[in-house]
Parts: C-alpha cells; sequence; structure tokens
C-alpha cells in the first residue's frame, strides 16, 4: 500500500494536477501551510485529506506529514509535480518487489514555460522520494537535510515531471510567499546583507545558471529561467537585509 505526501502553501493553480496524476494511491495526504487562496479546497476536491499546519520550514513539515501517513510505502512529492503513467508502473513495481531495496531515488524533468529545460541547474538529480516509512528518518543536520532510509536505496529511471513555472504571472505570484518562506526558516542573524551582496549575488546566480551551467542552451527560456532565478535571489536578500534592520534596531 502507498501513501503519498504533498506539502502546499498557495498551491491553487498546480495541486489538482499533482493529486490526480496519484489518485491510483492508497491515500494522499495534504499538509497545507495555511494558504490564503483556494489550495485546500481544491485538493479536497481532488481526492486528498488535507492537514493544515503553521509553516515551520521545510523539513519539519515534509516530517509531519510522513507521520500522517498510513500506508507503508511513502511517495514524497512537491505541488507542481506530476506522476506520468510510466512512473507510476515502476513505482508500483518496486513497492511490491520482495528482495527491493527500503527506499528509491527518483530524478525530475523540469519544465519551465511549457518547455523542458536541460541546462542551467535543472538537469535530472535523484533525490530520494519514495521509501518504507519504518526504514526512514529525517536529518536535520546542515548540508544534509533531509530523508534518510535503511540501506542502500535503488533507483527508479522513469522521471518525475516537474512544471516549475507555467507563466510570468505564476512566477511573480509565487515569488512573495516562496521568499517569505525562506525568511521564516532562518531568523535573518546568521546572514549578513549589505550593497555588496544585494549588488553582486544575483549578478552570480544568474552568470552560474546561464554561463557556468550552460542555460544559454535552452535559448530564450534558458535565458529567463536564469534571470528569475537571480530576480528571487535578490527579493530574498533584500528581504533579510529588512528583518536585519529591524533586528539591529532592538
Amino acid at each position: 500500500m502507498i501513501s503519498v505526501a504533498i506539502i502546499t502553501r498557495n498551491d491553487e493553480s498546480t495541486v489538482a494536477r499533482c493529486i490526480k496524476s496519484v489518485l491510483w494511491a492508497d491515500e494522499i495526504v495534504v499538509v497545507d501551510a495555511q494558504s490564503t487562496d483556494k489550495t485546500r479546497e481544491i485538493a479536497a476536491q481532488a481526492g486528498a485529506r488535507v492537514i493544515e499546519k503553521e509553516w515551520e520550514g521545510i523539513f519539519i513539515q515534509q516530517e509531519f506529514a510522513l507521520l500522517q501517513t498510513l500506508c507503508e510505502w511513502v511517495l514524497v512529492l512537491e505541488p507542481n509535480e506530476e506522476v506520468s503513467k510510466e512512473l507510476k508502473s515502476e513505482i508500483l513495481h518496486a513497492t511490491q518487489s520482495r528482495t527491493g531495496a527500503n527506499g528509491y531515488m527518483i530524478a525530475r524533468k523540469s519544465f519551465f514555460l511549457g518547455q523542458w529545460i536541460r541546462y542551467g541547474g535543472w538537469q535530472p538529480e535523484h533525490q530520494l522520494r519514495l521509501f518504507r516509512k519504518s526504514k526512514v528518518r529525517m536529518n536535520y543536520l546542515p548540508g544534509h537535510s533531509g530523508f534518510e532510509t535503511e540501506g542502500v536505496p535503488g533507483v527508479i529511471h522513469s522521471l518525475l515531471i516537474n512544471h516549475v513555472c507555467t507563466s510570468t504571472h505564476q512566477f511573480i505570484e509565487h515569488l512573495n510567499d516562496y521568499t517569505s518562506l525562506r525568511l521564516l526558516e532562518d531568523d535573518g542573524r546568521e546572514k549578513k546583507i549589505n550593497f555588496l551582496t544585494l549588488f553582486f549575488s544575483p549578478i552570480s546566480v544568474f552568470f552560474r545558471r546561464y554561463v557556468v551551467q550552460l542555460g544559454f542552451m535552452d535559448r530564450l527560456h534558458g535565458f529567463l529561467s536564469a534571470y528569475y532565478a537571480s530576480l528571487s535571489t535578490l527579493v530574498t536578500n533584500a528581504k533579510y537585509w529588512e528583518k536585519q534592520k529591524k533586528v539591529n534596531r532592538q
């Protein structure tokens, strides 16, 4: 039996597609971080069991979601992801095997503004997404945070479809939420922001994604992907700077 765990926050435009792609699972649990849109209502209508929980960081949210599941096998998804028929078949085969691993790594095929992005940091990277609930734990050590399973995890070859951004409108809508959630995971005291950080960090991100990681190979989509990433960095650092000023005044 398989449970699906999904973490949401203002994802009304994508969560239904994600849930519909895993309706074959025995259970779908959505842990929502107090969305202000219709995410919870849409998720419930699509067939998920919805639980509301204040945001405490992505790994705490995921661990909480894991504890709410009832099945032995758990598949962890993000609300902008989608499970293909090929991936479904591999997941079912892996979980029904008596000689398989306790967990499986799955890579993503990322789409940006409707196009598959092959470069710019979006190359498929395997992550532990499917595992036995009784054989996994959350690691909170800096640099190694995430789920860890007992033994060597297996690899599933079919790719998880990741709709990074479907429109500029969606990007702008999510930009404020995403950058604000980053602040909630760090009080801003350890990260010192000054003019040089605000000026050079976005430029560095753009250069790394567009030039070093060959984002230019994806043509205009690669340029926009790198530019959006640099803009996200600028907004995040600006919010850190604002919070830093408030802390210094106390």
